[in-house]
């Protein structure tokens, strides 16, 4: 069985479909994104994506995540 980690991404999605993800090890809370978001036009919505990743030694697959609004 291979090791996998917990990842939050947050995403920034606009009314035209545009989007933008960012996230690293320390990206704990939207204050600590925004710096990288606000840069798509128009109305915008926020969530966190989470996701069961495997670890670099395990073989690349398909991931499954789910969203949390913000």
């Amino acid at each position: 069985m291979s090791k996998t980690i917990k990842v939050r991404i947050a995403l920034e999605i606009n009314s035209d479909g545009e989007w933008f993800a960012y996230g690293f090890t320390r990206c704990k809370s939207w204050k600590e994104a925004m710096e990288c978001f606000d840069t798509l036009d128009g109305e915008t919505k926020r969530h966190w994506i989470t996701a069961e990743v495997p670890l670099p030694d395990a073989e690349p697959e398909a991931v499954v995540g789910r969203s949390e609004t913000a």
